[in-house]
């Protein structure tokens, strides 16, 4: 019989879960009240960082009566080998989400998480990680810019700026900090993404994940794939 597995993304901000057909998304670190409807899950995944572990075991086997598999960062998985020199120092979530990229096409990815930070990770044609980047998320230089207490609409004052990778100059500070930091992880990723599509021996997929996946998407010059449960399919993929 096929374990039931209830699987969880906790991210700085949001946690994504999945359990059979069922799926959402929670504030962090909350994890999901399974309705009667929902049969309690065999095994619990856990994608996380050291810091929640204890916590969220606690959770888990309180709620479920179950102790939680969490995932770790290795030198190699699945086919796929990580470049740094220690690998436990790439965040679980970046190497989840670039694993479960490659064995969706079993070729060249750059994978992009659209968070609370912009991550971007590279991996080849033969699946070695080509390292990555890391920038502030869109929020985040919203925030930086416009101060904490300061209540800016962004979705929606980007919802009037276009698809354009680069906006029409503001007319305001609310539409110049909203065009411009669209413009600049647009453009930067374009970037990195013509880089690696020279370096590559064959073509690139693109993915894209995270919370502001949506507003990056039509605005790349690049053709690119927005699957939100990367992380979640790499946790299969560690942890079968």
């Amino acid at each position: 019989m096929t374990a039931r597995c209830l699987d969880l993304d906790i991210g700085n901000s949001r946690t994504k879960w999945r359990l059979a057909t069922a799926s959402g998304s929670l504030r962090s670190p909350r994890i999901p009240t399974l309705t009667d409807a929902v049969e309690p899950p065999d095994r619990v995944r856990i994608s996380a960082v050291a810091g929640v572990r204890d916590r969220m075991r606690a959770t888990i086997e309180a709620r479920f009566g179950i102790a939680p598999e969490f995932a770790e960062v290795g030198r190699e998985l699945a086919g796929v080998v990580c470049c740094y020199e220690d690998p436990k120092r790439l965040g679980i979530d970046r190497w989840l989400a670039l694993v479960a990229a490659w064995h969706c096409v079993q070729g060249a990815v750059a994978v992009v998480d659209a968070g609370t930070a912009i991550t971007v990770d590279l991996v080849d044609d033969r699946g070695r990680h080509q390292g990555g980047y890391i920038v502030p998320g869109i929020g985040l230089m919203r925030r930086s810019l416009a101060g904490e207490t300061r209540d800016l609409a962004l979705p929606e004052i980007l919802a009037d700026r276009g698809l354009d990778a680069l906006p029409p100059p503001g007319t305001s500070t609310d539409t110049a900090i909203a065009g411009g930091t669209l413009a600049m992880p647009a453009t930067f990723l374009d970037a990195v993404f013509t880089r690696f599509r020279a370096a590559s021996r064959s073509g690139i997929t693109t993915f894209l994940c995270g919370g502001d996946a949506h507003l990056l998407h039509s605005r790349l010059a690049s053709t690119t794939r927005i699957k939100p449960s990367l992380v979640l399919d790499g946790l299969a993929i560690a942890l079968p």
